[in-house]
C-alpha cells in the first residue's frame, strides 16, 4: 500500500515508496527504510525502532524477470532469467523443489543460471537470485505447458514429442507408490483415434488436447517428497506444506496468469480415505509465512471479490467415476457441487461461492479436473457482507473452524422466541430459505447435521443488533440431481425449522421466494437450471476426456469416458430439469410453503407481459383472481416484512373485490337475553301480511337503546366450550333446566356504494341455531326448522361454536341500503338443559372490481401482490417503460475508462472509507443515445466482460448516461455534478490489458461488442 507523511498544508514531507508507488512486501522481521549514509531505500535485517537506522542495512536482490512468462505453448521454448542487481547469481530448479534453502544458499537440486534454458516438455521452473550482502530475491515459479495441440496427429502424437509426456504419463522417479498413488494416463483414451462426437471430426486424442486450450489450468510446484507426504497422510487434517500456486488462463480468457506462494492441505471428509478415493480435494492457504498472506487476483470475474485467504480445489467424490458405488459412478459429472453453489448465487446470494473447473498439474504431472472454488469462512463472509473477519464465527458442518459456538447458540435461542424482528437481525432469513429450497430442488441425499454445509456469521454477542446475521452455504453438494421425483425434506441442520414454520411472516417469505425461483424467469425453472449446467459443461466438454484418462479406469478395467459423461448429461436434460420444478412446487404446496393464491399478472393491451414498452398509446393492466391487488411503482414490496401494507402500495380491485365490513370480536353488538318473547320469524319486511314496522326488533328503526351492549364473541353463562372460544361478553341465559330458548342480537354497519354490492358473506361461530335478518329480511337460517320459528323453538341439535362456517348470500336490489344497515339475529339454544349458548359473526361484501388499469407517471419497476382476506399471493415484478427500449439502432458505448490512474493523496483522504488503493473503483462506461427519440436503459446486460445493475433510466436524444464501478469513488474524482448521469453500476472489473465487452438488450439482441 501507499504510506505518506503530510504537513498541515497537505504537502507530502515523506512517502513510501518512490514517486508515490507502494512500498514492497516485507519478510518476517525485516524492516524497510532509508539507509543512514546513502539515502537509498533498503531492507534492514535488524529493525531499530527509536534509534538510528543500522548502517549495515541490506538491500534485496531485484526480482527475477522471466521471459517468456508462464502459459501454454505449442512449441519448444527457451526461458531467459535475469535480474537488474549487478553481481547476483540466479539459481533454478525444474523438479518442483525450492532453488534456495531457508538460509539463502543454493539447494541440492538447484542449477546456476548461465544461459537460456531449453525445455521440450511441460516444465516448472522455480528460480531465485542471491548476491553478497543482499537479501535473496523473491522466488519465482513459472509453469510452461508444452503441448502441440493444433498439429497433433490422430493418435495425439506430434513431430517434436511435446505431447508424449501427457499421452503416456506414468509414475515418475521420486514419487512414492502410496495407497492412492495412481499416476497413469490411460492410453486407450489418450491415443484413441476414434471420432469424438460433436467435435467437428477430431479424434478422441485430439479433442483431449484441445481441452487444455479451452479449460484453464492450476499448477502446483513443491518438493515431490512434500506432495507425496500430503497424499500418503491424507487423513491427517492438520498437515500442511508450502507450495507455489499458479493460474494459467484458457484461450480467450480475460483473466491474467499469476503466481502466489501459499500452503497446501488435503481437505474433505470420506474422500480423504485412500480406500474410498485415490483423488483428494486440496486447498490453498495463503499465509504470511509463505508469501503475501492473501491472494489478490481476479480469479472469479463474476464477483467483485479479489482478495482471498484460501481457495479450494475440489476433486469430486460422490457421483463421480472414482466412487466405490457403481450407481454413483454412472452419474459422474464434475459439475454438481459447483452447480449447487451457482444456483444459490443465481437465487440472489452473491456470496454463495463462485467457482470454475480447471485442469490441475503437480510439478508438471497431470492430476485431473478440479473445481476451483471460494471457501466460505469468516474472511469470505467479511469480503461480501462486511464486518471484521476476526470477530466472525464460521462452521464447516458440525465443526467451528473460526470463533466459537456462542453466537450460533444465541441465534437459535432468538429464533425459538419467535420474535420476527429479532430473528431477522441474527439470521439472514432469505439466505436460509434459499438454502432450504435449493437442497429440496437438488434432493440432497448427503446433507448431514455434522457435515456437507458451511455457515458463517455471529461474532461477540450480547444483543441481536450486535451480531452479523448467520448465513448458510452449500458445500459438498454432490449427492444431488438424482431422482426428479424425490420429495424428502432436507435435514434441519440448524435446528430451527419447527419454530420458523409457526411464524406467519416466515411462511409468507418462504412462499414468496419459492414462487420467485420456481416460476417465470426464476433461477430454478427448467430453462435456467439446464442453462446453468450447460455453462459448466461447455467449459469441460473436451477437458473431461483428460479426466477420464487420468481417473476413469480406477474402479473398472474399461475406463469411464466422455460418452458416459454425455449420457448422464442427457438424462438430466430430458428426465430431470424438465420435471423437477413442478415436482418441487407440489412438494412445497403440500407443506404450506407455497402461495395458495395465484399472483396477479401484467398485461399490455391484453397480452400477458413481465415488462416492456408501454408508451403513451398502450394500456397496462394488472389482472388477478378475486381480491385486492396492491402494487408499487418503485419496486418495493407492497407487503412489509412485519405483515403490514406498505404506505407506497396502491390498491386496485381484481375480479370480485371482497371487503371486510366488520371482523370477528367486533364491538357495538346489542343483545337481549330474557324470558320475553319477541316477534317470530314470519314478521319480516318481505311479508306484507305481517305486523312488521319500526316497533319490530328486526326493523332498522327499532329502538334497541335499552338492550345490553357487548363485544363478540358473546356467550352464555360459564360453559367451558364458550370459554374455549374466548367469549368477550358473558350473558345470563337462565337457570339450568329452564334456560332461555332464544336470545336476540342486533348490529348496525355502514356501506358506501351499496348498489354495487353483489353478495354478502357471513363467517359465523354459533351455538346452537340461528336465523339472520338484514334490514328486516331473512337472509338465511342454520340448524333451525323450516317455516315459522318462535321464541320457544329450540335448535335442531347442539353444535360446536369453536369452529366457524361461511355462508354467501346473493343480494337482491334493496337488500342493502346506502349508509346504515342493520343485522338482526335470533340465536336458539338446543334445549332448556343446555349449559351454553354463543355467537360471533364476521361480515364481508363482494362487488365487481374496477378496471385494473395502471397509469404510469414514468418508467418504473412495478411490484404487485394479490390479497384475499388474510392471504397474500407471492410478489411479481416487471419493468415497464414509457420510452423506447435501448437497442443497436439507438445506443452506443461511447467511452470506456478501464485503466484509471492511481488515486491521489487528496482522494484517499477525502474518501477514507473507500479502498482507493484499488484504482479500479474509478472505472466507468459512458452510453450515448444516438436516436431521435428518448430511450430507456432498463434490462440491458453484458454477456461478456462485466455484470450490469440498472434501474429504469431514460436518456434524451443525444444525451449520455454513465455506468460506474463505484459511485462514491467516481464522484470523488469527477465531481458531484455528475451524480444525475449515473444510471447504474457494474461489477467484475475491466481488464487493463483489454477484453471483450458485449452489450445486449432485454431480448438478448446485440447492441455493441
Amino acid at each position: 500500500e501507499y504510506l505518506a507523511l503530510m504537513a498541515p498544508d497537505e504537502s507530502i514531507t515523506s512517502a513510501f515508496g518512490p514517486a508515490g508507488s507502494s512500498y514492497p512486501n516485507q519478510s518476517n522481521d525485516v524492516s524497510y527504510g532509508i539507509h543512514p549514509v546513502t539515502d537509498n531505500v533498503v531492507f534492514f535485517e535488524n529493525p531499530t525502532p527509536g534509534a538510528k537506522n543500522n548502517e549495515d542495512g541490506i538491500a534485496r536482490v531485484a526480482p527475477i524477470e522471466v521471459s517468456p512468462t508462464r502459459g501454454l505453448y505449442q512449441s519448444t521454448q527457451k526461458i531467459t532469467l535475469s535480474t537488474s542487481t549487478l553481481g547476483a547469481t540466479i539459481y533454478y530448479t525444474t523438479d518442483g523443489s525450492s532453488p534456495l534453502t531457508n538460509t539463502g544458499n543454493p539447494s541440492a537440486n538447484a542449477t546456476a543460471y548461465t544461459s537460456p534454458i531449453s525445455i521440450r516438455k511441460t516444465t516448472v521452473i522455480r528460480s531465485a537470485a542471491t548476491a553478497n550482502k543482499f537479501e535473496p530475491s523473491p522466488w519465482e515459479s513459472h509453469t510452461y505447458l508444452l503441448l502441440d495441440i493444433d498439429n497433433a496427429n490422430a493418435n495425439g502424437t506430434d513431430s517434436n514429442g511435446l505431447n508424449d509426456p501427457i499421452l503416456q504419463q506414468t509414475r515418475p522417479a521420486g514419487y512414492g507408490n502410496f495407497p492412492s498413488g495412481d499416476y497413469n494416463m490411460d492410453q486407450r483414451i489418450t491415443r484413441s483415434t476414434a471420432q469424438s462426437s460433436g467435435h467437428n471430426g477430431l479424434t478422441v486424442a485430439q479433442a483431449m488436447l484441445q481441452g487444455f486450450k479451452e479449460t484453464p489450468s492450476i499448477s502446483i510446484s513443491m518438493p515431490a517428497a512434500d506432495f507425496v507426504n500430503l497424499y500418503a497422510n491424507s487423513t491427517s487434517q492438520g498437515l500442511e506444506r508450502a507450495c507455489s500456486a499458479e493460474f494459467i488462463p484458457a484461450e480467450n480468457d480475460s483473466r491474467p496468469a499469476f503466481q502466489e506462494h501459499c500452503g497446501l492441505k488435503v481437505q474433505g471428509g470420506a474422500s480423504r480415505n485412500p480406500s474410498s478415493s485415490p483423488k483428494h480435494s486440496l486447498s490453498f492457504r495463503f499465509r504470511t509465512e509463505y508469501g503475501a498472506g492473501r491472494l489478490k487476483q481476479v480469479l472469479f470475474p463474476e464477483v467483485d471479490v479479489e482478495n482471498f485467504n484460501s481457495i479450494a480445489l475440489r476433486a469430486g467424490y460422490n457421483n463421480s467415476w472414482i466412487h466405490r458405488d457403481s450407481g454413483q459412478r454412472g452419474r459422474g459429472s464434475m459439475i454438481r457441487d459447483q452447480w449447487m453453489r451457482e444456483s444459490l448465487r443465481d437465487m440472489g446470494n452473491q456470496d454463495a461461492g463462485a467457482g470454475f473447473l480447471a485442469h490441475l498439474f503437480v510439478n508438471g504431472l497431470y492430476w485431473g479436473l478440479h473445481n476451483v472454488a471460494e471457501r466460505q469462512d469468516n474472511a469470505h463472509y467479511a469480503n461480501y457482507d462486511g464486518g471484521d473477519s476476526d470477530l466472525i464465527d464460521a462452521r464447516n458442518g458440525g465443526t467451528f473452524v473460526e470463533g466459537n459456538s456462542n453466537s450460533w447458540n444465541a441465534m437459535r435461542s432468538v429464533v425459538n422466541t419467535r420474535n420476527w424482528k429479532n430473528i431477522q437481525q441474527v439470521l439472514d432469513v432469505d439466505n436460509y430459505i434459499d438454502f432450504q429450497i435449493i437442497q429440496i430442488f437438488g434432493g440432497n441425499q448427503d446433507l448431514k447435521f455434522d457435515g456437507n454445509w458451511r455457515a458463517a456469521g455471529g461474532g461477540p454477542y450480547s444483543t441481536p443488533t450486535e451480531m452479523r446475521p448467520w448465513k448458510l452455504y452449500s458445500w459438498d453438494g454432490e449427492r444431488v440431481l438424482e431422482n426428479p421425483s424425490t420429495n424428502s425434506n432436507p435435514r434441519d441442520i440448524v435446528g430451527i425449522q419447527s419454530s420458523l414454520r409457526t411464524i406467519p411472516e416466515y411462511r409468507q417469505r418462504f412462499a414468496d421466494r419459492a414462487f420467485m425461483h420456481l416460476t417465470g424467469d426464476g433461477a430454478l425453472t427448467p430453462s435456467k437450471t439446464r442453462a446453468r449446467w450447460e455453462k459448466y459443461a461447455r467449459t469441460i466438454d473436451k477437458a473431461v476426456i483428460a479426466e477420464a484418462a487420468r481417473w476413469g479406469d480406477h474402479r473398472r478395467g474399461t475406463a469411464y469416458n466422455r460418452d458416459d459423461w454425455l449420457r448422464e448429461q442427457d438424462r438430466l436434460y430430458k428426465a430431470y430439469f424438465p420435471f423437477r420444478t413442478n415436482n418441487v412446487i407440489r412438494q412445497l404446496k403440500n407443506s404450506n410453503l407455497y402461495p395458495a393464491l395465484e399472483s396477479p399478472s401484467f398485461a399490455i393491451n391484453g397480452q400477458i407481459s413481465r415488462g416492456g414498452f408501454v408508451g403513451e398509446n398502450n394500456q397496462l393492466t394488472l389482472n388477478g383472481e378475486t381480491g385486492t391487488i396492491y402494487y408499487t411503482l418503485d419496486g418495493t414490496d407492497p407487503l412489509r416484512s412485519d405483515g403490514t401494507i406498505s404506505p407506497q402500495a396502491i390498491p386496485i380491485f381484481s375480479g370480485v373485490a371482497i371487503e371486510s365490513v366488520f371482523p370477528f370480536e367486533s364491538d357495538q353488538w346489542r343483545y337481549q337475553a330474557s324470558s320475553v318473547a319477541l316477534s317470530s320469524s314470519n314478521v319480516v319486511r318481505t311479508n306484507p301480511a305481517s305486523e312488521y314496522n319500526s316497533n319490530d326488533w328486526k326493523h332498522p328503526q327499532f329502538d334497541d337503546s335499552s338492550w345490553d351492549e357487548g363485544q363478540g364473541l358473546i356467550g352464555g353463562r360459564t360453559a367451558t366450550s364458550i370459554n374455549a372460544a374466548r367469549a368477550n361478553t358473558i350473558l345470563d341465559i337462565g337457570s339450568f333446566g329452564s334456560g332461555y330458548p332464544s336470545v336476540y342480537f342486533r348490529k348496525k354497519f355502514e356501506v358506501i356504494d351499496a348498489a354495487d354490492v353483489t353478495s354478502l358473506t357471513f363467517s359465523t361461530i354459533m351455538d346452537d341455531g340461528l336465523i339472520v335478518y338484514l334490514n328486516g329480511k331473512e337472509m338465511f337460517r342454520e340448524n333451525m326448522k323450516a317455516g315459522t320459528v318462535t321464541y320457544n323453538d329450540f335448535a335442531l341439535r347442539s353444535s360446536n361454536e369453536t369452529e366457524s362456517f361461511e355462508t354467501e348470500i346473493p343480494l337482491a336490489p334493496g337488500d342493502l341500503i346506502e349508509g346504515t344497515n342493520t343485522l338482526s339475529i335470533e340465536l336458539h339454544n338446543s334445549s332448556a338443559n343446555s349449559s351454553d349458548l354463543g355467537i360471533d359473526v364476521a361480515l364481508f361484501l363482494s362487488r365487481p372490481a374496477g378496471e385494473p388499469i395502471i397509469n404510469l407517471p414514468e418508467s418504473a419497476l412495478i411490484t404487485a401482490r394479490l390479497k384475499l382476506e388474510d392471504e397474500w399471493s407471492a410478489a411479481i415484478s416487471g419493468t415497464f417503460l414509457l420510452e423506447q427500449p435501448a437497442n443497436a439502432s439507438n445506443l452506443v458505448i461511447s467511452e470506456v475508462n478501464y485503466h484509471p490512474r492511481e488515486a491521489t493523496l487528496l482522494e484517499k483522504t477525502d474518501a477514507a472509507p473507500l479502498d482507493l488503493e484499488n484504482k479500479d473503483l474509478f472505472e466507468f462506461l459512458e452510453l450515448t443515445n444516438t436516436g431521435a427519440t428518448a430511450i430507456n436503459l432498463a434490462n440491458l446486460s453484458f454477456t461478456e466482460g462485466i455484470s450490469l445493475s440498472l434501474s429504469p433510466y431514460p436518456i434524451a436524444p443525444g444525451e449520455r448516461a454513465l455506468v460506474v464501478r463505484n459511485p462514491n469513488a467516481f464522484l470523488e474524482r469527477y465531481g458531484q455534478d455528475l451524480s444525475s448521469l449515473i444510471a447504474g453500476t457494474f461489477s467484475g472489473g475491466l481488464d487493463n490489458d483489454g477484453e471483450t465487452l458485449t452489450l445486449v438488450d432485454s431480448a438478448g439482441n446485440l447492441i455493441s461488442s
